[in-house]
């Protein structure tokens, strides 16, 4: 016996050939029916050319006034048009008003409708709550009356949603399902209900990785959204604290909230933050790092204008001083403004320590960021230029240290620079149980070999170590960024001019800094310009019974933090008979 195959009859290419064939008549009466002749007549070809196909979605991609259509095979053709037919996009057919309820219409019978969802984006077992209490409803669901007739059905019915939107267009529909939305259709309805079920798998709150502390809060900041929002609302609960939803990237659909106190924080920094973000009109953004370059005052600097963080009590503490917050839906960073260079040298730690620990902290933070600065230049300038500053002893053990070295000590501080940079990065790139061993054991080697073969002298490894290590000490990564490429400059100055050049540099610096505005915030304050009033917050930190009023260096509506007599002092004596 002969058997006949058709050419991909029975294969998943032939397959979807006849899926699409078969949407390519309900999308053809569907522009039939609204008198469109161009996507008519793109839909009757979409079968036999992809071309036509993709034309059309360009055109019904275009046209955004679409609206959901009253039968359900047409509701399906669109969708896969608008998915391309993908695999994961989810068309669920169920049947409305089985349910035991009474009805209120004996003649009335079950009415035909869909749910239509992403299984990657959504929470399983919230949608099959919902679907459960949808099949589960008495009566039948009123079709073709008001717009509201759907979503009142739905109150009635006590569907377990956590929010529920009308919608009457077909690419509201779709972007919905493309956000982790189910959307109802049901058959003859001229519109459709979305439900929030957004859900799948995401990270677990876990402590942060860059700013660890020995005491304080162990949560960091995770990739939801609505994880975040609320870490930072069960440290503030209070109904002043408003969230103000936006969204950013044409493909990417990015939500950004910012959050703000609404008694503390100036309503016209909130609306400055928000016109920037509007204004920013690309296809995705996918961290916050990408929206801060697009935000920020001026983009000629390499020092953060905003401040990021993983911390929740960071962004608590902040949004107390008046500030407000930006977070980006998928991102654990939280970015920080308005923001100052003295945020950068200020942990969270801080501020659960006593203040004469902390006021020790924060000097030898500026010390010795002064030293990851300065240090490498300072040490070329002195043992070039001017040796008569350095003490006779010193001096010639320096020179008895880089007799037989070839090269003069500015390459050789470069040369260093740049190795130390080879080994961070590659300790960070690393597998993390490499990495720390790797960093270790390179600059032993590395440094001990280059001593022995007599390219670099003693002196400048030690220089160089202590340099790099003193990067260590700020807590904000993006500083010691700032700090590590300002070295590389000031050593050429220093090579080249000395202490004048090291002096020129210095001045370009502070200039620099001056000029520099973080949402209208000087960057510099309260130094520059001065501010006396904040100094108790910079680089010392008196106790909290004396911090009464907030920063003034961001314009608050509310500066009033504290009231008087806080001051810790013991309770009045009992008498001598024991009352008191």
């Amino acid at each position: 016996m002969r058997y006949r195959f058709s050419p991909g009859g029975g294969t998943p290419q032939g397959l979807r050939r006849h899926g699409v064939a078969r949407h390519s008549q309900q999308v053809a009466a569907y522009f039939r029916a609204l008198g469109l002749p161009r996507e008519f007549r793109l839909a009757c070809r979409m079968a036999v050319s992809a071309r036509a196909e993709a034309q059309l979605f360009e055109l019904v991609h275009l046209n955004q006034a679409l609206p959901v259509p009253i039968d359900l095979a047409q509701v399906e053709a669109l969708l896969h048009l608008y998915f391309g037919h993908c695999q994961d996009l989810t068309f669920r057919r169920i049947l409305l008003g089985r349910g035991p309820g009474p009805q209120p219409d004996p003649g009335s019978g079950p009415v035909p409708a869909a749910v239509a969802y992403l299984p990657t984006m959504a929470d399983e077992k919230l949608l099959e709550r919902i679907l459960h209490a949808l099949l589960n409803a008495g009566a039948a669901p009123p079709v073709g009356g008001a717009a509201g007739d759907a979503v009142r059905w739905v109150g009635e019915r006590q569907i377990p949603a956590p929010e529920t939107d009308e919608i009457a267009r077909i690419h509201e529909a779709a972007q919905g399902i493309a956000e982790g939305k189910a959307v109802l259709f049901i058959q003859g309805a001229p519109r459709a209900l979305g439900f929030d079920v957004a859900g799948g798998p995401q990270r677990a709150i876990s402590e942060s990785k860059t700013q660890r502390v020995v005491r304080g809060p162990r949560e960091g900041f995770v990739e939801s959204l609505n994880v975040n929002l609320t870490l930072i609302r069960r440290r503030i609960r209070d109904p002043r604290l408003r969230v103000d939803l936006l969204t950013v990237g044409e493909l990417t659909r990015t939500r950004v909230a910012v959050a703000y106190l609404a008694t503390i924080c100036k309503p016209s920094l909130v609306e400055e933050a928000k016109r920037r973000i509007r204004r920013v009109k690309v296809d995705g953004v996918l961290d916050s790092g990408q929206l801060m370059e697009f935000i920020e005052d001026t983009p000629w600097t390499i020092f953060p204008l905003i401040r990021a963080t993983e911390r929740p009590d960071a962004v608590a503490g902040g949004l107390l001083e008046g500030r407000f917050a930006v977070i980006v839906d998928g991102s654990p960073w939280v970015l920080l403004a308005p923001s100052t260079l003295i945020d950068l040298i200020h942990s969270p730690e801080d501020y659960f320590e006593r203040f004469p620990a902390v006021v020790l902290v924060r000097g030898l933070r500026v010390l010795f960021a002064l030293v990851a600065l300065f240090a490498p230049s300072l040490y070329v300038a002195l043992t070039t230029f001017h040796r008569e500053m350095i003490p006779t002893n010193l001096l010639l053990s320096i020179m008895a240290a880089r007799e037989g070295v070839p090269f003069p000590a500015v390459l050789e501080a470069l040369i260093m620079e740049l190795g130390f940079e080879i080994i961070r990065e590659a300790g960070v790139r690393m597998p993390s149980q490499l990495g720390q061993s790797v960093s270790i054991v390179g600059a032993l080697i590395l440094g001990e070999s280059a001593i022995q073969a007599g390219i670099v002298s003693a002196p400048m490894i030690i220089t160089v170590a202590v340099t790099a290590l003193a990067v260590l000490m700020l807590p904000d990564f993006s500083a010691t960024v700032a700090l590590r490429i300002l070295r590389f400059p000031l050593l050429l100055l220093a090579g080249t001019y000395g202490a004048y050049g090291l002096a020129l540099g210095g001045a370009a610096l502070l200039i620099h800094l001056l000029s520099l505005r973080s949402f209208g915030t000087p960057y510099l304050a309260p130094f520059g310009p001065l501010l006396p009033a904040d100094m108790g917050d910079t680089f010392l930190r008196i106790p909290h019974w004396l911090q009464r009023r907030r920063s003034a260096a961001v314009e608050q509506l509310d500066a009033h933090r504290a009231g008087q007599g806080l001051k810790p002092q013991p309770g009045p004596r009992p008498g001598r008979g024991g009352s008191p």
